[in-house]
């Protein structure tokens, strides 16, 4: 359990190591432009849908053998702790808060 524990953890720091970097300059364009035109929405769904699955994946290897809707709910959850943990002000010194983050995320993912 802890092996993959370890490897959850580094799932999602790289997810947020990436998430803090280009890739959400690229993600809130997407986002925005997805707001008003149809062809971004489904663009903009699909990188989603592939989010999700990687993370409801990495999940079910912690955790196998529960309802698929707990997978997915933990991954939405995770999801919107991460993207909005870039968007908060006066959180004290970065490093320390974005490990905060990331270990709230693993307790969320791993809660049985």
């Amino acid at each position: 359990h802890a092996n993959l524990r370890t490897a959850l953890e580094a799932f999602l720091r790289e997810l947020m190591n990436r998430w803090s970097g280009e890739a959400w300059r690229v993600y809130a364009t997407l986002n925005f432009l997805a707001n008003d035109k149809h062809r971004f929405q489904r663009f903009y769904q699909g990188i989603a849908i592939r989010y999700y699955a990687a993370l409801e994946e990495a999940i079910a290897r912690c955790l196998p053998g529960l309802p698929r809707e707990v997978y997915r709910d933990r991954a939405r959850i995770i999801s919107a702790l991460i993207d909005g943990s870039f968007r908060q002000v006066a959180v004290g010194p970065k490093p320390a808060y974005f490990r905060r983050i990331l270990n709230h995320a693993v307790a969320i993912a791993l809660e049985e």
